[in-house]
């Protein structure tokens, strides 16, 4: 039984033998059925099962504590990256300027290439993303094909340096919105906002971020150019 469901249970059955302890509800339904001869032996019952219940209902309580933590935290964990893992390996390297690229899956690529670029996508092979600001690729695979930032439907972050790029595509946290955000007030809500939104589960990273993976770090590294 889940940890909520018994201590619902646990905290219903005390209630009750309390109930029956405590008040004449009990005997007046026993002398109502003809069975006021057993009332004299109620105290024998009730009182031990009434122990019974209330450490069971302390267990129940802490086991529920205990288990509310755990998904607090799981909760917690899911918000500092909403993407896979395997979308932070670096492997690869980009054949334009050497540098080690992070994997993306191929649905990010199904998602933001521009028609004539996705005719040639090699859905076989394993794909990367460039992050270098000074490199016109934006992916690479193993065999050296490379799609620029010209062949993606959107501006590719960090290359594209305007400040109505976004930082986070799925919730359009632009470097002039969180900028703007933290010139009128000091601070940025940017990353709150954006972790309400994982935790509800509106995050959509691979289809919608180039870099196929969480934005969060970006976000905070954007900010803290403002502050």
């Amino acid at each position: 039984m889940k940890p909520k469901n018994a201590l619902i249970a646990s905290l219903t059955g005390t209630v009750i033998v309390a109930l029956c302890c405590f008040t004449p509800i009990l005997v007046i339904l026993l002398g109502a059925v003809g069975l006021s001869a057993i009332v004299g032996y109620l105290d024998y019952v009730l009182l031990p099962a009434l122990g019974i219940l209330v450490a069971l209902t302390l267990l129940s309580y802490f086991r529920y504590r205990k288990s509310h933590r755990k998904n607090v935290n799981r909760r917690k964990n899911m918000s500092e990256e909403c993407c896979s893992k395997t979308q932070n390996s670096w492997k690869g390297n980009c054949p334009v300027n050497g540098m080690k690229g992070r994997t993306v899956k191929t649905i990010t690529l199904k998602s933001l290439l521009k028609p004539k670029a996705l005719e040639t996508l090699n859905s076989q092979t394993n794909y990367f993303f460039c992050d270098s600001i000074d490199c016109p690729v934006v992916y690479f695979n193993e065999h050296g094909q490379t799609f620029i930032v010209d062949e993606i439907k959107v501006p590719v972050f960090p290359k594209a340096q305007g400040g109505q790029v976004p930082v986070c595509y799925c919730f359009n946290w632009t470097r002039d919105r969180i900028g703007q955000e933290i010139q009128q007030t000091n601070h940025s809500t940017a990353e709150s906002s954006i972790r309400t939104h994982i935790q509800a589960g509106r995050c959509g990273c691979e289809v919608n971020n180039p870099q196929g993976s969480c934005c969060l770090a970006n976000v905070r590294k954007q900010s803290k150019t403002y502050l």
